[in-house]
């Protein structure tokens, strides 16, 4: 917790909604915050918090209701494609992702298309 303070952190370290870790070995992390919305993974392929990965990433999701936003990044900044599954429904995404055909956990394919490029 950048920049809070003493007692902020003792106060967040108890309680019901404080944060909680999902994952957390040699090849990955993830913790999910719901007092701030907020799950995220960081590591290489494999799964945690809800989340698998293909390739080296970055992974935050932050819940917004019933919708989220799900973002990717590739520490390798390689720009190969990055395929991710997340265990909820996606209905939108930009044009640089793709929903692939798969079974009941949804598979999308981030496609960078050039070394460390933004998609938005």
């Amino acid at each position: 917790m950048p920049g809070a303070a003493r007692d902020e952190v003792a106060r967040r370290a108890v309680g019901q909604r404080r944060p909680r870790g999902l994952a957390d070995d040699a090849s990955r992390q993830a913790v999910e915050a719901l007092s701030l919305s907020l799950t995220a993974a960081f590591g290489w392929p494999g799964s945690g918090g809800g989340l698998a990965v293909s390739r080296p990433a970055a992974v935050p999701l932050r819940r917004q209701g019933r919708t989220g936003t799900l973002s990717v990044s590739g520490p390798t900044r390689t720009g190969e494609p990055q395929e991710l599954e997340w265990g909820r429904p996606v209905r939108k995404v930009p044009d640089a992702v793709e929903i692939l055909p798969t079974g009941p956990r949804p598979r999308l394919r981030v496609t960078r298309g050039e070394a460390c490029a933004t998609r938005v």
